[in-house]
């Protein structure tokens, strides 16, 4: 969050592969900003794949920064849709204890003392 008359950056990704035809294509793009309590205001933003393009997908590489594309994301904040490729927790209570099942795994906890009674993976103990 910015205070009137700080200066913050803006950060414009784009996948090439798709955006691309060749190298040395361009695109031109209208960027309209719409910051909360102030007037709107449009850039315009002139991208030319001068070389060969990077691969964005893969997050790992922190010296060219491409995990960058995570920041500001908004997965997984919603508590009621669980994030691919994970699924939800099966949760089921006992009078003595409760399970928890996820991606085939089981956990058999007791209520008594809060220790594992048993642990499953893919049926074996």
């Amino acid at each position: 969050e910015l205070d009137v008359g700080q200066v913050g950056q803006l950060m414009i990704m784009v996948d090439a592969k798709a955006t691309f035809e060749t190298t040395g294509s361009a695109i031109t793009r209208l960027v309209r900003i719409l910051p909360i309590g102030l007037p709107e205001a449009s850039i315009t933003v002139n991208i030319t794949n001068t070389s060969q393009s990077l691969n964005m997908t893969d997050s790992s590489d922190v010296w060219r920064l491409s995990r960058l594309k995570w920041l500001d994301s908004k997965t997984g904040l919603d508590q009621a849709k669980v994030t691919r490729p994970y699924t939800p927790i099966v949760f089921n209570s006992s009078e003595t204890q409760w399970v928890l099942q996820c991606r085939g795994r089981t956990i058999t906890v007791c209520k008594r003392n809060g220790l594992p009674v048993s642990i499953l993976s893919n049926g074996r103990s």
